[in-house]
């Protein structure tokens, strides 16, 4: 059976678990995990073969990111996928690199600045917002004000945005940039 999602650059891959690596995090959209052998983390989720657009957008919007190395988001380094059509799935997986949680104080901050606390709005990231905002929470609140600055400014410039922003989904990298990840859920812009 051919399927129409393939193409000649797509190839299938072997969905076995690595037993060597650490769960990170399980939810709606997959599992992580901290492979021991690489040092990277690696997603695993599906979605339906009668779903096949969402995959065509997760598919897409990877790769944008994976080339563009765009820079909100995590760095990521590949996307492999296996169809099980027994099952109806889209077996999917992807590589990032490694991120460390935020500090307590900048979950607060985040939560302030991005969280839609679930219900689909749309917050304010215009600079005079962010900037009022992180000048105002200093004063209570311990973190880089120029770190958060340049992740707000990427966050606006990037094509692709987030559809699920809130502190669970935004880590930093071992230079103190901070990365969104999750990245089951994003939609680009046009």
């Amino acid at each position: 059976m051919t399927n129409p999602i393939l193409n000649n650059k797509d190839f299938s891959i072997n969905m076995e678990v690595d037993y060597s690596s650490d769960i990170l995090g399980s939810g709606y959209n997959g599992t992580t995990y901290r492979s021991r052998k690489n040092n990277l983390c690696i997603k695993k989720s599906h979605c339906s073969l009668l779903d096949s657009e969402r995959f065509k957008n997760i598919r897409n919007n990877i790769m944008y990111i994976i080339d563009n190395c765009e820079k909100p988001y995590v760095g990521t380094f590949n996307f492999e996928f296996n169809y099980d059509y027994s099952q109806y799935k889209i077996f999917y997986r992807y590589s990032m690199e490694v991120l460390n949680p935020l500090t307590d104080d900048e979950w607060k901050l985040f939560h302030t600045l991005v969280s839609h606390e679930d219900s689909c709005k749309v917050k304010d990231l215009s600079s005079h917002r962010v900037n009022f905002l992180i000048k105002d929470l200093s004063n209570y609140l311990d973190y880089n004000v120029d770190d958060v600055k340049v992740f707000c400014e990427d966050l606006v410039k990037s094509k692709i945005k987030h559809l699920d922003l809130h502190p669970r989904n935004i880590m930093k990298d071992n230079k103190g940039n901070f990365k969104l990840i999750d990245l089951d859920n994003l939609r680009m812009e046009k």
